[in-house]
């Protein structure tokens, strides 16, 4: 279920994508449950609108949509505060399936720094330097992935091309 905010954003956008329907869509969007309207904006608003004409269009639209792509939009804003320049799909997707909770574990180890035993003071330093490295480390193994993902599409142009020349 998508939280109040999420629900105002594509409520602020459901207004324009009205706007775009022709009378007939029109009709068919007001019959729709709230679920499935906001699925369809949504969609609408990635670039990718639904025909509302068609039933096996509407019937393709997934409820879940909304909360995921809202999600990962939270995800990939709270990526880039941690250092990754447009995260790659699968540092994403790994984010979201770990529940990584950066901002719980920095408060703890900040608080656990203003303790007077030396011993625990050490341990906080050591635990927020490690999950600076932590995430440095996947920033780059992210930029790694983006690169591997360029060649892949390199190497599929070079092999459509080469089969070109040889059908010729």
């Amino acid at each position: 279920m998508a939280t109040v905010k999420e629900s105002m954003k594509v409520s602020w956008k459901e207004s324009g994508y009205k706007k775009t329907l022709s009378k007939e869509e029109l009709a068919v969007f007001k019959t729709l449950n709230r679920d499935k309207k906001d699925d369809v904006v949504l969609a609408w608003i990635n670039g990718t609108p639904v025909n509302l004409l068609n039933e096996d269009a509407l019937k393709s639209v997934n409820n879940n949509t909304l909360e995921i792509d809202l999600n990962t939009q939270k995800n990939i804003e709270h990526l880039e505060k941690l250092g990754f320049a447009s995260p790659s799909m699968s540092t994403i997707t790994a984010f979201n399936r770990l529940n990584i909770g950066a901002t719980t574990n920095t408060l703890l180890n900040a608080a656990g720094a203003f303790t007077t035993d030396r011993h625990k003071q050490l341990q906080s330093i050591f635990y927020n330097t490690q999950q600076s490295q932590m995430f440095l480390l996947s920033a780059q193994n992210d930029e790694l992935i983006k690169q591997n993902e360029r060649v892949i599409e390199q190497n599929e142009e070079i092999i459509n091309l080469l089969q070109q020349i040889a059908n010729k």
